[in-house]
């Protein structure tokens, strides 16, 4: 095992270890990539919500940056004072990913346009502005 390989100088066992490292960096940035795609989705829960909700404004109370971030994109937390065409405004908190240049025009007090579940006004899903 300790002995060089034929022609390399290289112990098996070096080989042995350098071929366990190259596997466990593959493995590692799998796992990353995969991370990665949930968070970036993170928001697909909602997404059903943006071609069948109800459509309704909703002023932006707090934004914090979640920590993800895939390539150029941001998730950003959103609280909503959210305005339902029936009446009766209500706070309800989203996440979104969205392209850096948008993030500087989602400030407090901004306005947007959010669908809203009918069966469950808390759940709302932000159309992602261009």
């Amino acid at each position: 095992m300790l002995e060089p390989v034929p022609g390399l100088g290289i112990p098996y066992f070096g080989i042995v270890v350098a071929v366990v490292a190259i596997l466990v960096v593959i493995a590692i940035q799998i796992m990353y990539a995969a991370r990665m795609r949930r968070n970036f989705f993170a928001n697909h829960a909602n997404s059903d919500l943006l071609g069948n909700g109800n459509q309704a404004p909703a002023t932006i109370l707090s934004v914090w940056r979640t920590g993800v971030k895939f390539g150029i994109n941001l998730q950003l937390g959103l609280r909503l004072q959210v305005q339902p065409t029936d009446g009766g405004s209500y706070e309800a908190e989203t996440k979104v990913m969205l392209p850096k240049h948008v993030i500087d025009a989602l400030q407090e007090g901004a306005t947007v346009s959010v669908n809203v579940d009918p069966q469950d006004r808390t759940r709302v899903a932000m159309a992602v502005p261009t």
